[in-house]
């Protein structure tokens, strides 16, 4: 411990009984920094700094503190003026915290509460986006089935409405124009007569999937109702949609086998173009709509045969 009594001039100029208490007062501040560790005590003139060795009068250094808790620790310091009817002084104390300063079973009390108020955060963030995530999901999930056909999961006529809507305003920018599509199963009701809803929904599934193989990602295949059938052809002329349909026929040439019944099945179509056929969604799909009725007369009726296959062709 340093301790050290600067500038011996300056006491005479102290009024005798402040000397006494002064000095009593020395006593005491040597007994705190004898108990306390990593403290500096100044008491110097107050028209002079805490550096300056000039005005000061007592100098009291426990020990230095080490690096790591200069670095670590916050230092502490206070200053009072001790006003006299001499000459004014003031006692300047500063504090290095430590290791030793911390009262560790606090400490450890003070880091359980807050790994615990941590985790109830952490907890609280999780609770909230997974329940953010499932107001998503769930908000995705009703969208899609306002949009979507439960049965064979295509776009429906709302959905339909939306995509018309858009290549309306695609076409009017670029001047292209695209085709749609009506088709509609040959005799259906007599495969649900013969064989039952259930082997009736398996074949408008599977009458999806084959559909989706005829056509580009571009373009939206969408079931309106029970067995009819609308595809929105993007950027397509009358022309190119007819090289479609002829896919779309080739692809039911060979017969469908549902649930190990053989369906021989047959489609017609109408095709309409916007803007020569219509310019909305509405004339579009009544002109296809009545091209198709006019294929669907030519088309043969439903013959049943013994080996449990259908003809609708």
């Amino acid at each position: 411990m340093t301790y050290e009594i600067t500038d011996y001039h300056i006491i005479p100029l102290i009024y005798n009984d402040y000397l006494v208490n002064l000095c009593i007062g020395l006593q005491d501040l040597g007994n705190i920094a004898f108990l306390v560790e990593n403290i500096e005590l100044r008491l110097y003139h107050t028209s002079h700094t805490s550096n300056e060795q000039q005005g000061m009068l007592l100098h009291i250094k426990t020990s230095v503190p080490n690096s790591l808790d200069a670095r670590l620790f916050p230092l502490l310091t206070n200053e009072r003026k001790l006003d006299s009817q001499g000459q004014p002084f003031t006692l300047r104390v500063d504090k290095q915290l430590g290791w030793t300063d911390l009262d560790f079973p606090l400490v450890i009390a003070t880091g359980c509460t807050s790994l615990l108020l941590l985790a109830l955060l952490l907890l609280f963030i999780n609770n909230h986006f997974f329940r953010e995530e499932q107001r998503k999901i769930s908000a995705n999930h009703l969208l899609h089935i306002a949009t979507h056909d439960p049965l064979t999961g295509l776009p429906n006529r709302t959905l339909l409405e939306d995509r018309f809507s858009q290549a309306c305003t695609r076409t009017q920018r670029s001047d292209q124009p695209f085709s749609t599509m009506f088709l509609d199963l040959n005799e259906f009701k007599k495969v649900n007569d013969s064989y039952g809803h259930e082997i009736g929904d398996e074949l408008l599934k599977t009458l999806g999937n084959l559909l989706k193989e005829c056509i580009r990602n571009e373009d939206t295949l969408s079931r309106i109702s029970g067995d009819e059938f609308v595809i929105l052809l993007e950027d397509m002329s009358y022309e190119n949609a007819e090289k479609v349909a002829h896919k779309i026929h080739a692809k039911l040439e060979r017969p469908l086998l549902i649930k190990d019944i053989e369906l021989n099945i047959g489609l017609s179509l109408g095709i309409a173009v916007y803007p020569d056929d219509g310019i909305d969604m509405n004339e579009v799909l009544g002109k296809a709509d009545e091209r198709m009725y006019v294929a669907k007369k030519r088309s043969k009726a439903v013959k049943l045969h013994a080996n449990n296959s259908v003809d609708c062709v």
